[in-house]
């Protein structure tokens, strides 16, 4: 169906003037005929070449963005200027003949005038953006050349119908024949091989265009007056659209919301630092206020139309600059109903992408960057927001987020984050053709849903449908609109235009002709809407932020639209993170009709506690998603009370009990061990341990706990707590054979006899001994001890059992060397005869030791007794020598019976005192070590003097050398 853009003319009028047309054939201006205006600026911007026999224009120079603004060419140099002389007088639409570049959608747009006449290349209100060539377009010689066209393939030659694009149509008087006609260069890659200028209301084919010929009239639809309301008057969830000088006419007849289109744009706003220009938006703004419907701020923070002298500030002047604008909007406008903080994050953020990048804004960093979050710049935004615009629902506004699950988790993702902080009030889902048009239902409305877990209103901020022929158009329009107008999180719907002039009017996505006639889908859209019954739920505040699990709360709601008999409502609580993903039922109610209602809801006393919680009412029969609660609600458990288990302790030792304890502090509790109650108040931690040493096998039970806030008492088990054995450790030495040397098995003798014993534990199921030096395994019951250097050794077992429980037993060793003779290869070892030290061969040893009173090394008795040596008598303290007889060294030993000053010296014959071993306070009950060096020592017989409290002790040392 053939459709006009633009009617001046009755139709009457219009088939009476078929004669003035047919005299006024399609004027033709080859596109390198023109002048540059400042063709020697260097480098150029525009070039004229031939190919292939076509001569025609080239923008070879990108656009410049002068304050903010590349809604004009902004340089002579980018201007090129034809003189026309037209057949005659008359209303004319302009054609031209375009090449858009493998850049495509960044290689398709050109500045036209809005009339005749030279203009400044600065002048943006003369000057109309031709934007989109890439999408549109006609190659097919009998297409006839309407507003939009399907050649959107690049670098092909086609026709697209340059009045489409807000261009208006150029008036030839009688009087003024010949007229100047400019045009301005705007993205490189755009190649213009000529232009026509047909008369208004004929329809030119490419062929007609192509040749040069006159078109021909096909009766346009019929002018129309909308009746009004609305559209959506008396509907739960508007119909709205955007708000700019094409859209305006008849705008109150259809919508009942309002956006401004690009007013708003911080770059159109404040092109020029702190010069500001509030038209289109004071516009808007009017229009609601008038018309009494909700307005949409669009917006504050973007990555595009951004003010250009923003970009190179420090970013600490950047942030007040934003602060600035914040507190500019929220002071002019205080009635805003819907706040887009931030417009488009997952495509678009305010970050210079290459040093061409225009209108970015470039203040990503001023913001907190991506941060630790990866979107702290989107919290950061919506946090000024809430401070400058406390009772305005906050928006996020993206596209292409409907279209993949994808797409739809990363905007979740953030909507969350935002969420969670109570930043957030409703979520925007553009909705754009090129995002619905590819992607089957059944995926818009999966990702819907997705989105929709979040609880939060959805609204579709920016519709638009494409159809270049009205069925297709209408068939779109039929599949993708009730899919949002019947979603149930979706509150509104708002348009993005209806009229040519439309961004998408290359597209075919308006809706109605210039003259107010409507195309199919309009007027399908006005009675789907009125005959649709749809309702809305709203989940009003809560009385409390804050709630004990289990405990019971109502949940007011109300219903708007259409009623249903015996309709069945459920109040659904989130997750712990304040999804909806699955939610918990926790009430319903059953209504009728519109009102206003109250849900008895229980919270589950199995939920978990947090601090992030939602509380929604849904129904069904219609399926409607209220929207949440506006705050993160804080669930508190209960409280309660664990002690549970067996725990098992040895003889002699106690037990820590650990109560885990849930609620809010403080708490109190009471145990028992069946016979004296113990009670613990102003316990302040979520574990308390007490001690219990019970002598026997004991069952230990928790009586009660109690909280601050969330009060009640719980019996949640009992603890028994097992006292096991302590084990009887034994301990047996066994010399490595039975050598007889007339001492104990505990005494082993350099130079004769066993040299090494075998240390046996008994009692136990594992053993270790302590130290593990000079054994050959410390961690057996019988490791074995080698003799190999003199003194005393004491090495202690600890003996554990089957039940863990362990206990230590404790054995010394003393060694002494005997040998006396000074060459290595002599096995002559002392022996004491009769009293006297003699050296003898160990093979002459036996038959010494057979005689009474005769034993090997010393003489003296104590360096021969384990007794005297280790253990001492009862009633002083223990004082040994080791080896006695030495050669080079002996060690002297003692030990105090009571904490005392204590002096330990040695005397020669002559009594003279040859070394002060120590002195000093010892300690009682402690082993002292001390040597005597025999180097510098005369070979004979040396007196060893120990005074420990008013008692003095002597030894005999015996140096042979």
């Amino acid at each position: 169906m053939v459709r006009l853009r633009r009617l001046l003319l009755l139709p009457a009028l219009l088939f009476s003037s078929l004669a003035m047309y047919g005299q006024n054939a399609p004027v033709v201006i080859q596109a390198e005929a023109g002048t540059i205006r400042d063709a020697a600026t260097a480098p150029a911007a525009i070039t004229f070449n031939t190919e292939a026999g076509t001569g025609f224009l080239r923008v070879v120079g990108d656009f410049v963005t002068l304050n903010g603004s590349t809604q004009s060419p902004n340089a002579d140099n980018r201007v090129v200027s034809y003189t026309i002389t037209f057949p005659g007088a008359g209303t004319y639409e302009l054609y031209a003949r375009v090449r858009v570049g493998a850049g495509g959608f960044n290689d398709d747009s050109y500045y036209v005038p809005n009339s005749f006449g030279t203009r400044s290349a600065f002048e943006t209100n003369r000057w109309v953006n031709a934007n989109g060539l890439a999408g549109g377009g006609y190659t097919t010689s009998t297409d006839i050349v309407s507003s939009a066209g399907t050649a959107s393939t690049n670098n092909v030659w086609k026709w697209v119908k340059m009045s489409a694009f807000g261009g208006s149509n150029f008036t030839v008087p009688a009087s003024g024949l010949t007229q100047t006609f400019e045009i301005g260069s705007r993205e490189n890659g755009l190649d213009i091989d000529k232009f026509v200028f047909g008369a208004s209301g004929v329809f030119f084919t490419v062929a007609n265009l192509d040749n040069g010929q006159q078109g021909s009239v096909t009766p346009p639809p019929p002018p129309f007056n909308p009746p009004g309301p609305p559209i959506a008057t008396g509907k739960p969830k508007f119909l709205g659209g955007v708000y700019s000088n094409p859209q305006k006419v008849n705008f109150g007849k259809y919508f009942n919301q309002v956006v401004s289109e690009n007013g708003g744009k911080w770059g159109s706003v404040e092109g020029t630092r702190n010069v500001m220009n509030w038209t289109d938006l004071d516009s808007a703004y009017a229009r609601a206020k008038r018309q009494n419907i909700p307005f949409r701020m669009h917006v504050l923070i973007w990555g595009n139309q951004q003010p250009s002298w923003i970009e190179n500030l420090p970013p600490a002047e950047q942030l007040a600059e934003i602060k600035e604008w914040f507190a500019a909007v929220a002071q002019r406008y205080p009635d805003v109903a819907f706040l887009e903080v931030v417009n488009e994050p997952t495509h678009d953020a305010p970050v210079k992408q290459s040093p061409t990048d225009q209108g970015s804004g470039n203040y990503i960093e001023a913001l907190g960057g991506k941060g630790t979050t990866g979107w702290d710049w989107v919290i950061t935004s919506f946090q000024l927001a809430r401070q400058y615009f406390p009772n305005t629902q906050l928006m996020l506004n993206d596209y292409s987020v409907e279209n993949t699950t994808a797409g739809a988790q990363q905007y979740l993702n953030i909507i969350n984050l935002l969420r969670q902080r109570n930043l957030i009030d409703v979520v925007g889902i553009q909705g754009h053709a090129f995002s619905t048009q590819p992607t089957p239902a059944a995926s818009l409305t999966a990702n819907l849903n997705l989105i929709a877990s979040a609880g939060l209103p959805i609204y579709i901020t920016e519709l638009d449908i494409d159809g270049l022929q009205d069925e297709v158009q209408l068939a779109e329009y039929q599949r993708v609109f009730p899919l949002f107008w019947e979603h149930p999180a979706v509150k509104g719907i708002t348009l993005w235009g209806y009229r040519p002039g439309h961004w998408r009017t290359a597209q075919g996505a308006y809706l109605a002709y210039e003259n107010g006639a409507e195309r199919a889908a309009l007027k399908w859209l006005r009675d789907y809407v009125q005959r649709t019954d749809i309702s809305t739920i709203t989940t009003s505040p809560l009385a409390s932020s804050s709630f004990c699990v289990g405990s019971t709360l109502n949940v007011p709601f109300t219903v708007a639209g259409s009623g249903t008999a015996n309709r069945t409502f459920t109040a659904q609580l989130s997750d712990a993170t304040g999804s909806f993903t699955a939610p918990t039922a926790i009430g319903s109610v059953t209504a009728s009709a519109a009102g206003n209602y109250s849900i008895a809801a229980t919270l589950p006393a199995t939920v978990a506690p947090g601090t992030l919680y939602r509380i929604r009412v849904v129904s069904t029969t219609p399926s409607v998603f209220g929207n949440a609660n506006s705050t993160n609600l804080t669930l508190k458990a209960l409280p309660t009370a664990t002690l549970s288990g067996t725990t098992a302790i040895c003889a002699g030792s106690s037990a820590a009990l650990s109560v885990a304890l849930t609620g809010t502090a403080p708490w109190s509790l009471t145990y028992t061990d069946g016979t004296t109650p113990v009670t613990v108040t102003g316990i302040t931690t979520s574990h308390y341990t007490f001690s219990v040493s019970p002598a026997s096998t004991t069952t230990y039970s928790l009586t009660a706990v109690s909280d601050g806030s969330c009060s009640g008492s719980a019996i949640s088990g009992q603890a028994v707590v097992t006292v096991n054995p302590l084990p009887t450790p034994g301990l047996a030495v066994t010399p490595a054979n039975d050598v007889y040397t007339g001492g104990v098995p505990t005494t082993l003798y350099v130079g004769y006899g066993p040299q090494s014993v075998t240390l046996t534990a008994t009692g136990g199921t594992s053993y270790s001994w302590s130290p593990a030096a000079g054994l050959s395994n410390a961690a057996i019951a019988n490791p074995v001890f080698t003799a190999s250097q003199p003194g005393v050794y004491r090495y202690v077992v600890t003996v554990t059992n089957e039940f863990g429980c362990s206990a230590t037993k404790e054995v010394t060793l003393t060694v002494l060397d005997v040998r006396c003779s000074n060459n290595p290869n002599s096995d002559k070892v002392l022996v004491c005869q009769s009293g006297k030290v003699i050296c003898v061969s160990v093979n002459a040893v036996p038959a010494h030791l057979k005689k009474d009173g005769n034993g090997l090394g010393s003489c003296t008795p104590e360096a021969t007794s384990t007794t005297a040596s280790v253990v001492g008598d009862a009633q002083g303290s223990t004082f040994a020598a080791y080896p006695n007889p030495f050669t080079e060294r002996t060690v002297v030993r003692f030990r105090a019976v009571a904490t005392a000053h204590v002096q330990l010296q040695v005397y020669n014959q002559l009594g003279q005192l040859v070394a002060t071993l120590y002195q000093g306070v010892a300690e009682a009950g402690r082993d002292y070590d001390t040597t005597l060096e025999g180097r510098s020592l005369t070979e004979g017989v040396y007196t060893c003097r120990l005074v420990s409290g008013g008692k003095v002790e002597t030894k005999r040392l015996v140096l042979v050398k």
